[in-house]
């Protein structure tokens, strides 16, 4: 997300890396949620979606970001 770019390009390249990274890791394929990068809150909408995936896949572990740290530092949607 860069607020001053061109949002559709950088999501493109955004999926592009994602897709790239976890095909050297086990060859995993991400799920994308269709959420808009760096602008999304945490809604019902939102809450649902993670929801329906984690019964879904049935996680044994889920990783995330601290919304603590750091403070006002980090990106937005890691601080929700």
């Amino acid at each position: 997300y860069y607020p001053f770019g061109d949002a559709r390009a950088i999501s493109i390249k955004r999926r592009q890396e994602q897709n790239a990274a976890a095909r050297k890791w086990r060859g995993l394929t991400p799920i994308y949620l269709g959420f808009d990068d760096g602008r999304f809150e945490p809604t019902e909408t939102l809450i649902r979606a993670l929801y329906r995936e984690m019964l879904h896949f049935q996680p044994d572990l889920i990783l995330t970001f601290d919304p603590k740290w750091p403070k006002k530092l980090a990106h937005g949607d890691h601080r929700k």
